[in-house]
Formats: C-alpha cells, sequence, structure tokens
C-alpha cells in the first residue's frame, strides 16, 4: 500500500476553495492515482479515465494551476516539493522488508 503526503491545509489553500469540492475531489484523486502508480506526479491523457478524471476537469485543474500540461499529459503542480522520490521509496522498503525479515527471524528463534 502506497501512501501520499497532504498538506493538513490543502482544503483552506486559495488554489482549492477557487475550484471547490468537485474539482478539489478529481484533484486529490488524481494524486492518489500518481502515488498508487509511482508516477512522480505524472498523469498521461490516456490514464485520466482511470482516475476517474475527464479532460474538461483536468483542464479546470490546469487553469487553477493545480495541475501542469506535461508533454503527453499532466503534472500534479510541485509533486516533487512534498511527495518522497522513487529513490527514497525505495529506501523506504527495502527498510521495511529487513525489519519484517529480522523480526520474523527472532521470532522463529523462540524470541520477540
Amino acid at each position: 500500500m502506497e501512501w501520499m503526503r497532504l498538506d493538513v491545509g490543502y482544503a483552506r489553500h486559495p488554489k482549492v476553495l477557487a475550484v471547490g469540492p468537485r474539482l478539489a475531489m478529481a484533484h486529490l484523486r488524481a494524486m492518489g492515482w500518481c502515488a498508487e502508480q509511482e508516477t512522480g506526479g505524472h498523469i498521461p491523457t490516456a490514464a485520466l479515465r482511470a482516475i476517474p478524471l475527464t479532460p474538461r476537469d483536468a483542464d479546470a485543474l490546469v487553469e487553477a494551476r493545480l495541475l501542469d500540461l506535461n508533454g503527453d499529459g499532466y503534472q500534479v503542480h510541485d509533486w516533487t516539493d512534498y511527495q518522497p522520490d522513487q529513490e527514497s521509496m525505495i529506501v523506504r522498503r527495502e527498510r521495511t522488508r529487513e525489519r519484517v525479515r529480522a523480526h520474523r527471524q527472532r521470532q522463529k528463534e523462540g524470541g520477540e
């Protein structure tokens, strides 16, 4: 399961307030999809239906500067300022795997 970081003030941000609750939810779905798919905030145009996000809504989020146009799709604005990069995620997973392996080994040996 992946996670994404979300500022506690997200719902009060002027850009989010300007787009209203329906588009704010679309923006959250888009960010969740990017985190789940590990795209670094990139949303290919072909993936809009999977989010789901209509092209019209995506364009409204671009106008609000919550998404940026990006060659073959969209980019979540400032994604890399708030979300971990791929290398950090790999390191975190490896640490978790090692922690779980050590825990299982201790259980196998009869200690907690």
